[in-house]
């Protein structure tokens, strides 16, 4: 019995230092409290760049534009297109009568109608795709800067835009939804 007495009493100290909060273990803590208490909540938006962006009335006109301007190039392909083959079909139709001098030029006359049209077919093809960017990029510009505009105003630490299966999960109450305020601005 003396044993197990002396045994215990050896024992609480040690059982005292176990509870006892080391410096490395305090520290830790206050840090954390600190850290805690400094950093503001983190306040998350998500937003439609497609909706905002389709709600832009000017992005419809330069649609309307590049269409016409496409409908033109295509007319005029077309049009450059029917006049290759009534010339190359006149020339199967006469190829036999004619001197091989004859024939010859105006074989070299049809290649170089083709090699033209072709080369039109492309700088229109160019064209298109460097004004559809130039017209579209002060667009794309104005809608980054105004969804800067509604996530600073808002306060929110990060953006993430929702369309495609981006962010596919959204917790409605910690992360809020300002496509509307966006087009909204946009107007």
């Amino acid at each position: 019995m003396r044993k197990t007495i002396l045994s215990i009493i050896m024992a609480l100290p040690l059982c005292a230092m176990a509870q006892e909060e080391t410096p490395a273990q305090a520290v830790a803590e206050s840090t954390a409290a600190v850290q805690t208490e400094a950093e503001p909540a983190l306040s998350i938006g998500v937003f439609s760049y497609d909706q905002c962006w389709n709600a832009m009335t000017d992005v419809q006109k330069v649609k309307e534009e590049i269409a016409d301007l496409r409908e033109q190039y295509t007319a005029e392909l077309k049009r450059a297109e029917a006049d290759f083959n009534a010339k190359y079909e006149d020339f199967l139709d006469q190829q036999a009568k004619l001197a091989p001098s004859i024939r010859n030029k105006r074989q070299a006359e049809l290649q170089k109608i083709m090699e033209d049209n072709l080369a039109f077919k492309a700088k229109a093809q160019q064209t298109l795709a460097e004004t559809e960017e130039d017209r579209y990029a002060p667009l794309r510009e104005k809608l980054q800067q105004t969804i800067a505009h509604v996530a600073k105003t808002r306060g929110y630490n990060m953006v993430f835009n929702r369309d495609n299966n981006n962010v596919p999960y959204i917790d409605g109450v910690k992360v809020t939804d300002f496509s509307e305020s966006v087009m909204f601005y946009l107007k």
